[in-house]
């Protein structure tokens, strides 16, 4: 308190004397608040552990005040804002600030390193208890770490791989556990199931090792998973993790068997499943690999086999000594390692001989040709049995029994005399038959015996029966001939016959005449698919229906055999002409059509092309389409086109319609009374408008007005009309009603013809000014209705005009208007004009209305500062500035009220009263700029005190706001932070590992400024590069962290540029940020370049699940079969992958059931995925394979991928050659778009074997075709206009590919694939044009690189002229012979007879051998005898399955015993050469119940199934049906001895010779 002290005298003026009076005047000085607070220093730091307990001090900060009293210290209250200032609590008077009280230190929300390592604070003195002046200094509180978190493992479970016998974990081991608490640090222990001590563990980085330097070494250890405990320790807390060793066993041992082999004797009867012999093998390693299967390698002939699993050696199928006594069987033991190893042993089985089996005639059924005339005693057979338990035939005897039956010449049974059963006799020795008494061919012509042959050694009885049929021989004269037209020059019929008959349907009837027999039987020789002729009467008649679309002509040739002896035939030829008829309906291409069309579309518009087909052919084969039903005459319909067109455009209106259904006819070109119709399916979806309507399942009752020939429809809510049928001999139209998915309609598609309409076209409302913005209050609603539909129907609303400062939005769906921006300070009416728009606003059809808005202005606000905007504000004037009138700064403040209220003016408060200037400064009533008035001299005073007053005009209350001013003088500051520019700064590269949690330290920038104090004190910001808040900075030290976890396959690399500054709370706007450019010149930012590290976290993946490809069965080893590629989104060694094949599954031909994996694979995968060759493909000709291939890391923990890939193995000509107008990179691109084409067409799989060059019809390579006349010239016209669009393109290439059936997964026949092409070209052209296909053609063309020599085409043809004259020369030199020399002339008739026999056409009946003149004995009987064939009851006592192997003949076709005698081959002769392969051959089977010669080499050969080695018995047959054999092969499967060789005279002419037995 200050005191003046004042004396003041009164003294009188007039008076004498003057009289005086004095006074003591006391004047005390009342203090005023005229002194802010004032810290000691500009900013204040603390440290407090994050363990500190409640009420710990932390620190004390105290303020001084010049004043006095409240004014002054005493009246100085404390406080601490701020964010996290709540863990804070300070005395307001002492200024003591202590930790405050939390419900959980250490974490959350309370202190906590981890959460929260920095506290920026400020700390706040304000005088007057709390109601004076205040001063704000910053305060940073660091938080200490300490050990109060627990050390976490990364993972939990570890899981790695290792090899038998590594030294190292490839790649390393490294257990990793994290301590949120930066000062603890971690070691490593392994706690439990170290086994044998195999593993040590680093305590500090944490990585296992094995221990032994030679190796893991598993000897002794049980289990190949090794399951160790590991510990992770601070100084006080630990967590342990799991980690699982997988000790992958090296298969480097092959499985040995126990013996190297085995012997075993088992007795040739022992039954099927007896065990033999036990054979096991052992491996040495484990696991998977240790795993063994058996197999029989060989040597086991199907007669044994053995258990996979156990090795146990069992009998598969009935032994027999007599076949095979010994076996040497090879078993390999195979492991399940890859490479899989094998172990081999021997087991010798010895099969004992036991006497068990019958004899047996062979074959059952013999037979024998006499003369009638023979002698008595003649012997004319031997028997011919065999035992297979004896090698010594003396012990087999012989014998005749019952019964003996005979037929006569007619073929009818002897029964009315047993004369015939003393004809012959059987020696019980030897098995020769001979004549007992003279033979009488009138009584019997075939006598059949019953024989009977005995082994006379057996233990027991062992017999066995036979059939002998001896032939009493007579001689055949004349063949059969047919009725006419048929003539010997002209062996052929003609018929006709309607298509589609039905089964059984008589063709026509053929008959033959004999003159010296009877017509034994008739036969169609080959058969024929679709006729059958009775064998008696000579009827044919159809067995299957007949197609005329499919085929017009039939051929057959039929065949009448007469009954003598040798038996002849006459054949004829019939051609079966096909009679076409329209039996087949129109078929759409589609089961149902949908199509769309806009309304209002004008007449003639395009709506939908129906599509028909008729199999039939000509006219009757043609379709016509029409329209018929409801709405048939809005449209029009192409009569031969099909395009139905609009008709009626006013019809078309989708408000009125929204769909239309009509019905579409096709009717084939037939006659009206044949003709054949069918509809588009036509599908009606009905709206239900009563749910009663409904019955219990589900249908409704169609609408009454539709009539139903038959029971009363029912039908579902969607049904569709399958078919509608009609003929002109229906009164009606028949409906075949069924429920379909798909329907067939019109859809009317809406236009947008009608505009939106307001419901008001003038809205008024009125509001306040302060009306609440968030969240906004709705203004009004406009309202617009359009009747469209979909989009185009679709409003939606926008501000057209009025909306200054875009202070409201219109909700663009609903139509609402809500206030954008507070309205104070906006103008006080707005008229806005809204617009609705159709087509969801973009449509072309809209319509506006007016919105009137009145504000309502309100005095709500106070004055805001702008600048300064803190309230207690500090400037700094440099004092080399402070001159006078020098501008300080302006001050700025807003009032958001309009008019007078908003009106701000500026002043400066000066004891209680707003002023306009002090000594020192004055600020502008309106600008509030504030200027110096004298010169500021920093040495006599350097920090000034303002208090700034903002006021408003309002009325009738006015409101002002104050705000402190400090205007410092200080030094200027003329320098700014800069970074070092140096190899390691610039820029900055910092690495972190992916994966990692958050808070991770990432790296630490540091800039320098050679200012002092706190111009000196820089702060960093993140500038650029952090958009999405991946790091955070400590603004104070320049650390960088992450906060986040970061993956670098999504972005591997972070750019940052982080700026140095003086300014504690700098900062820029969006706008500022988008004007920075050459940051990398400016040294106060720095360049910070963060790379993320890679870990091995992803899988691998192949591009395709299965892969598709060819293998020509001709191809080398390593031979390109396809290109595998599997991805790793990972780096280096993680992303690496290796590929091997797990299995190599063959597929055998026509079987879609595995044959087993091949080992060793056929085939072999490179390090990039190669598929080739491993071994030659012909083995595996028409075989497929189904390859599992893996892809592998090389990089723990080893992840893989499987894929599949399908091999076919083909021939050439098997493949399909696409050629197109584009070059092979550009096929390559399209590739797989062509293949879905075509596999869409075809319903196949289409598998590309390559894609090369063009490959003309010459062969020559064409690799730029586009220019080139040739090629023009090869093209057709549609191809040579567009090649002449493409002047400038690459040329042709070829596309080989073959076609797979689905079901069969064989490769599909190419004559069928192209049919199927064709079939479907109308589909196909579009993809023609678009893929620049030029044709599709067999694979057949070879390739060379040489063009055409027209001089070696000239040689080449001179050679032939010369040729062709030389051979010319010589048949004339060979006639001029003939016609010269004269034979002798007997021989020349001979000649004669054997040059027309020659000539002639090899289908006639003759035989050669009755060319001769001279006829032997029993040529001249007559043949006449039935045929023959054992009884069902009489069966040999061979064993079948003897039989089966031994060959023995088959009596099951009873009518074609005897067969006519074959034409010999003429050596020499083109005829006889081409007959060999052609259809003559068939007439003259020798033995049709021996079956027929297969051809090899012909697909026409009549002659098939005939055994290989009864082939030259068959072609050479040169004397009687049936022969004595000689003897028999060693197989046993030959009943006919050696013919005589075909002889040639001097002459060069056959020599016919007879040949009897």
């Amino acid at each position: 308190m200050c005191y003046f002290c004042h004396c003041v005298i009164a003294e009188e003026l007039s008076t004498d004397p003057r009289l005086s009076s004095t006074a003591t005047v006391t004047v005390s000085i009342a203090d005023a608040n005229d002194n802010f607070p004032k810290f000691y220093q500009d900013g204040y730091t603390a440290t407090v552990s994050e363990t500190a307990s409640p009420g710990t001090v932390v620190t004390t900060i105290t303020a001084t005040d010049r004043d006095g009293g409240d004014f002054g210290e005493n009246g100085i209250i404390y406080q601490l804002p701020g964010n996290g200032a709540e863990n804070f609590k300070v005395n307001n008077k002492t200024g003591v600030i202590t930790v405050a009280v939390c419900p959980t230190p250490g974490t959350g929300n309370c202190l906590d390193f981890e959460t929260k390592p920095i506290y920026y604070l400020n700390y706040k003195a304000m005088d007057d208890n709390g109601k004076g002046h205040s001063t704000v200094v910053p305060l940073m509180i660091q938080v200490i770490d300490a050990n109060d978190n627990p050390p976490q493992f990364l993972s939990q479970n570890y899981k790695v791989t290792i090899d038998e016998g590594a030294t190292k974990f490839d790649p390393p081991l490294r257990v990793q556990a994290r301590d949120p608490d930066k000062s603890s640090e971690i070691t490593y222990y392994i706690l439990e199931g170290n086994i044998n001590n195999l593993f040590a563990i680093d305590m500090h980085s944490g990585e296992i090792t094995v221990v032994n330097a030679l190796g893991l070494d598993m000897t002794n250890v049980s289990s190949d998973i090794i399951y160790l405990v590991v510990e992770a320790k601070d100084e006080k807390f630990s967590s342990t993790a799991t980690v699982n060793i997988s000790v992958r066993d090296v298969n480097n041992n092959q499985p040995l068997f126990t013996r190297e082999s085995y012997v075993a004797s088992i007795q040739e009867d022992t039954p099927v499943g007896t065990s033999v012999e036990q054979t096991q093998a052992t491996d040495a390693d484990s696991g998977v690999n240790a795993d063994l299967s058996y197999v029989i390698q060989k040597g086991g002939y199907e007669d044994f086999s053995i258990d996979n699993e156990t090795g146990l050696v069992k009998v598969a199928s009935n032994l027999d000594y007599d076949r095979r006594n010994i076996y040497n069987i090879e078993i390999i033991a195979v492991d399940h390692g890859i490479p899989s190893l094998t172990g081999t042993t021997t087991l010798t089985v010895n099969v004992v001989n036991s006497n068990d089996k019958d004899p047996y005639f062979l074959p059952p059924t013999q037979r024998a040709e006499v003369s009638e005339d023979a002698a008595t005693g003649t012997v004319f057979y031997t028997l011919n049995a065999k035992d297979p338990d004896i090698n010594d035939t003396e012990v087999l005897h012989f014998a005749a029994i019952d019964p003996i039956t005979a037929v006569d010449k007619n073929g009818k049974q002897v029964e009315h005399t047993e004369d015939f059963k003393r004809f012959f006799s059987v020696d019980q020795e030897t098995g020769e038959v001979s004549v007992a008494e003279p033979l009488q061919r009138e009584i019997a012509a075939i006598v059949r015996l019953t024989v009977l042959v005995t082994d006379t050694s057996a233990p027991n009885t062992q017999q066995g029966t036979g059939i002998l049929v001896v032939t009493i021989v007579d001689v055949n004269d004349y063949p059969p001939v047919f009725s006419k037209p048929w003539t010997s020059q002209d062996p052929s019929y003609t018929v006709e016959i309607l298509e589609e008959q039905p089964i059984g349907s008589v063709v026509d009837t053929f008959t033959a005449t004999d003159p010296d027999s009877n017509i034994e039987y008739y036969a169609i020789e080959p058969d024929s698919d679709f006729f059958e002729v009775h064998n008696t009467t000579g009827v044919v008649r159809t067995k299957k229906r007949i197609d005329y679309e499919k085929m017009k002509t039939l051929n057959f040739t039929i065949v009448a055999y007469d009954s003598g002896k040798p038996q002849k035939s006459a054949s004829a030829d019939v051609t079966v002409n096909i009679i076409n008829v329209n039996d087949m309906d129109p078929v759409f291409s589609q089961s149902s059509y949908d199509a769309e069309v806009l309304e209002n579309s004008p007449a003639g518009t395009h709506v939908v092309t129906v599509t028909a087909t008729d199999a039939d052919e000509g006219r009757i084969g043609q379709v016509m389409y029409s329209l018929v039903g409801e709405h048939s005459s809005e449209f029009t319909v192409g009569h031969d086109s099909g395009e139905v067109l609009v008709s009626n455009p006013s019809f078309l209106d989708r408000e009125t319609t929204a769909e239309i259904t009509i019905q579409v006819m096709a009717s084939d070109g037939a006659p009206a009374d044949t003709r054949r119709t069918v509809s588009v399916p036509v599908c009606a979806s009905l709206v239900l408008t009563d749910s009663s309507q409904l019955t219990d399942d589900g249908f409704e009752k169609l609408p009454d007005q539709i009539m139903y020939p038959y029971a009363e429809p029912m039908i579902c809510k969607h049904m569709c009309l399958a078919s509608i049928t009609s003929d002109s001999q229906n009164l009606g139209i028949y409906l075949n009603v069924g429920c379909q998915k798909s329907a067939v309609h019109i859809r009317i598609l809406d236009v947008n013809d009608n505009p939106p309409v307001f419901v008001h076209h003038n809205y008024h409302a009125s509001i306040v000014e302060n009306i609440v913005v968030s969240p906004p209050s709705p203004i009004v609603q406009v309202l617009a209705d359009d009747i469209d539909q979909g989009i185009n129907g679709a409003v939606r609303y926008s501000i057209v005009s009025g909306n200054q400062g875009d202070v409201f939005k219109l909700i663009e769906e609903t139509g609402i208007l809500y206030p954008a921006k507070s309205l104070v300070g906006q103008p006080r009416e707005f008229h806005l004009v809204v617009q609705a728009r159709d087509g969801d606003g973009n449509g072309q059809f809209y319509d506006q209305a007016a919105v009137d808005l009145d504000v309502l202005d309100v005095n709500l606000n106070k004055p805001i500062f702008i600048m300064p905007a803190h309230p207690n504000a500090t400037v700094e004037v440099p004092e080399n500035a402070g001159l006078p009138n020098y501008l300080v700064m302006t001050v700025k403040a807003v009032d958001k009220d309009t008019g007078d209220n908003g009106r701000v003016s500026y002043h400066l408060k000066v004891g209680n009263e707003n002023q306009q200037e002090t000594e020192e400064f004055s600020i502008n009533h309106d600008t509030g700029e504030l200027r110096t008035k004298i010169i500021l001299d920093r040495e006599i005073r350097a920090k000034y005190e303002l208090l700034l007053v903002a006021k408003d005009h309002g009325s009738p209350t006015s409101y002002e706001t104050l705000h402190f001013l400090t205007v410092l003088l200080v030094d200027t500051d003329d320098n700014i932070p800069q970074f070092p520019v140096d190899g390691t700064t610039h820029p900055y590269r910092f690495r972190l590992s992916e994966n990692l949690p958050g808070q991770q330290f990432v790296g630490r920038v540091e800039a320098v400024d050679h200012d002092e104090g706190k111009h000196a004190v820089i702060y960093y910001y993140i500038l650029l590069g952090n958009g999405d808040n991946q790091f955070y900075i400590n603004k104070l030290d320049g650390s960088l962290y992450a906060n986040q976890t970061f993956d670098r396959e999504k972005k591997g690399e972070y750019e940052l540029y982080i700026k140095a500054s003086n300014d504690p709370n700098y900062y820029l706007t969006k706008e500022e940020k988008e004007d920075l450019n050459e940051l990398d010149e400016d040294k106060s930012v720095a360049h910070v370049i963060i790379t993320i590290l890679d870990e091995n976290d992803n899988p691998p993946k192949f591009e395709r699940q299965n892969y598709y490809a060819g293998v020509n069965a001709m191809a080398n080893i390593n031979e390109f079969v396809a290109k595998l590629s599997a991805i790793d989104p990972d780096l280096g060694d993680n992303g690496t992958l290796m590929y091997y094949i797990a299995a190599s599954n063959l597929f055998k031909y026509g079987s879609n059931r595995s044959s087993g994996s091949i080992i060793p694979s056929p085939f072999n995968v490179s390090e990039n995925g190669k598929l080739v060759t491993a071994n030659y493909m012909a083995e595996y000709n028409q075989d497929r394979f189904i390859l599992d291939i893996i892809a592998k890391e090389k990089s723990y923990p080893e992840r893989q991928a499987i894929t599949r890939v399908h091999v076919w193995i083909y021939e050439p000509q098997q493949l399909i050659r696409v050629i197109l107008s584009r070059p092979p990179e550009e096929v390559n691109q399209e590739r797989d778009m062509i293949v879905a084409e075509l596999s869409n067409v075809t319903n196949s799989l289409i598998v590309v074997d390559d894609i090369r060059y063009h490959v003309d019809a010459g062969g020559n390579i064409h690799r730029d075709c586009a220019n080139s006349n040739l090629c023009l010239m090869e093209l057709d016209l549609t191809t040579r206009t567009l090649l002449d669009e493409l002047q400038d393109e690459t040329g042709l290439c070829d596309m080989y590919l073959h076609v797979v059936d689905g079901p069969s997964q064989a490769i599909t026949n190419i004559p069928e694939v192209l049919r199927v092409i064709d079939a479907n070209y109308d589909f196909l052209k579009d993809y023609y044009a678009g893929f620049a296909i030029e044709n599709v053609v067999p694979a057949f063309v070879g390739m060379r690189e040489e063009a055409f020599d027209p001089a070696l085409a000239a040689l080449i043809a001179l050679l032939i002229v010369l040729f062709v004259g030389c051979i010319t020369f010589i048949v004339v030199c060979c006639c001029l012979r003939h016609w010269i020399i004269t034979p002798p002339s007997d021989l020349k008739k001979k000649e004669a007879l054997i040059k027309k026999d020659v000539l002639e056409d090899l289908n006639t009946t003759e035989n050669p051998l009755w060319i001769e003149q001279k006829l032997k004995l029993y040529e001249e009987q007559e043949l006449t005898m039935q045929v023959f064939c054992e009884p069902e009851t009489l069966t040999t006592t061979v064993p079948q399955n003897d039989l089966e192997r031994r060959d023995s003949a088959d009596c099951s076709q009873v009518d074609n015993t005897y067969a006519t005698i074959q034409h010999p081959p003429r050596r020499g002769s083109l005829n006889a050469t081409l007959s060999l392969g052609g259809d003559d051959q068939g007439d003259y089977a020798t033995l049709s119940g021996g079956g027929n010669l297969h051809h090899n080499n012909s697909t026409h050969s009549s002659v098939r199934g005939v055994p290989r080695d009864m082939y030259e018995a068959s072609m050479g047959f040169q004397g009687s049906t049936f022969q004595v054999p000689l003897g028999t092969t060693e197989s046993g499967t030959d009943p006919f001895r050696p013919r005589t060789a075909l002889t040639i005279n001097k002459d060069g002419q056959p020599e016919f010779v007879a040949e009897l037995i």
